[in-house]
């Protein structure tokens, strides 16, 4: 597989190969359940990334709910 830089090409599918392939180098055969746990920790990170999202979602509700109604 060609390297190519992370500080280079940001946002491309290179780069997110890139993440990946390092993501995936954890990936043991003599571990059993390391492709399990990686899996794992990609929905905790979504999950984790959706709940900060909600939690900025009523922020900005308050925030906006506060000016219009002083």
């Amino acid at each position: 597989m060609e390297q190519t830089s992370l500080s280079s090409g940001y946002g491309t599918p290179e780069f997110y190969c890139d993440l990946f392939a390092d993501i995936l180098a954890d990936v043991q055969h003599d571990i059993p359940g390391s492709g399990t746990a990686i899996l794992q920790g990609f929905v905790m990170a979504i999950d984790s990334w959706a709940d900060y999202h909600k939690q900025e979602l009523l922020a900005f509700e308050e925030l906006r709910e506060n000016l219009l109604n002083g």
